[in-house]
């Protein structure tokens, strides 16, 4: 299998916006927490559970897909994707 290479970002944590809710083109859920060293993967109803915090907010409109070396990792900084 092919490792991960583009995500697509689905929502983002109100506070603190390098908080990243992402999907794979394989349809597999991610956290990315902006300093730490790699992707959490975790499961669909984890995913859905997160997506639903009222401190979680949806990207909206067509999100683009990205290459993992390009993830945010400034702490405090909007994620290249928002307006």
């Amino acid at each position: 299998m092919f490792p991960t290479t583009y995500l697509r970002p689905v929502a983002y944590h109100r506070f603190a916006t390098d908080r990243l809710l992402l999907k794979d083109e394989a349809d597999i859920w991610y956290l990315w927490l902006g300093d730490a060293s790699d992707l959490i993967e975790i499961e669909r109803p984890l995913a859905q559970w997160i997506y639903q915090r009222p401190e979680i907010f949806p990207v909206v409109g067509p999100a683009m897909w990205f290459d993992v070396d390009s993830l945010p990792t400034d702490s405090g900084t909007q994620p290249m994707f928002l307006d």
